[in-house]
């Protein structure tokens, strides 16, 4: 599977995010179906269909690819702090969007292996300033997009305190070049914040930011029936990871599957 290593910088206080969410049970060991409580936190028009939480760090999952998040709360800058007594605090967020090009319009997400405990949240209502519960919420330990890609489904899977992984299956006809991520980044301007990505001289994506570091593996593929490897590689050009595989039989079933660490 796709391991994505994700290295943890854990802060002290009190993490808000900024339309004012107060999360509970956050262990980021779970897909956890959004009710509301995600709404928005993407940064993004799509709608957040699942989500995972971990202190500081989100993975939020829409029909069209996932996005990063850190959040971090800073102290307001002295010009800003008028005439209060005490300084405030801010937050400060950092995301990256990753985003399947080109994908089937009717894609379906398949959410399998739910998880026995369920998940509450305190929201409150940006607007109104109204806060209310959602309680009861599913999590689920796999994900499949099914079909994304003519032939092609996309699995993902949670790995206990480091986030998810990810797989594409190729059925027999598939065209691997469909497949492209694009990368994109967002953040606030309250501190120090940077995002970059790239590819490095041993193939894998590195993602960096200003409150964490992200690694993609590179990866490794192979017949469904079989662990015969078949020569891969990523490409990275102008933000977009495409998948490049040597001669393979197209009539069989093809796993893509980055090395982990």
């Amino acid at each position: 599977m796709k391991k994505l290593l994700l290295i943890f910088f854990l802060l002290p206080g009190v993490i808000f995010s900024q339309s004012e969410w107060e999360i509970n049970n956050i262990d980021g060991t779970a897909f956890i179906k959004n009710q509301g409580q995600f709404d928005g936190r993407n940064w993004q028009k799509n709608k957040v269909e699942y989500g995972i939480e971990n202190g500081n760090f989100h993975i939020f999952f829409t029909k069209k690819g996932w996005s990063y998040r850190y959040d971090k709360m800073i102290r307001e800058k002295k010009d800003e702090q008028k005439e209060k007594h005490e300084p405030g605090w801010e937050n400060v967020s950092e995301l990256v969007h990753v985003t399947w090009l080109n994908t089937n319009k009717n894609v379906e997400i398949l959410a399998e292996n739910q998880r026995s405990e369920y998940f509450s949240y305190a929201v409150r209502n940006f607007k109104t300033k109204e806060v209310y519960n959602i309680n009861h919420v599913h999590g689920y330990k796999k994900l499949i997009y099914k079909n994304l890609y003519d032939h092609i489904d996309v699995i993902l899977e949670i790995i206990p305190q480091k986030g998810f992984e990810y797989s594409l299956l190729l059925h027999p006809g598939a065209d691997i070049n469909q497949v492209k991520l694009r990368y994109s980044s967002g953040h606030t301007n309250r501190g120090d914040e940077f995002i970059r990505y790239y590819l490095d001289e041993l193939g894998n994506v590195q993602i960096k930011t200003s409150l964490g570091h992200i690694i993609e593996r590179d990866l490794k593929s192979f017949y469904s029936t079989s662990e015969n490897p078949i020569t891969a590689h990523y490409n990275f050009d102008n933000d977009t990871l495409s998948f490049q595989l040597g001669n393979y039989d197209h009539s069989q079933e093809v796993i893509i599957d980055p090395l982990g660490s």
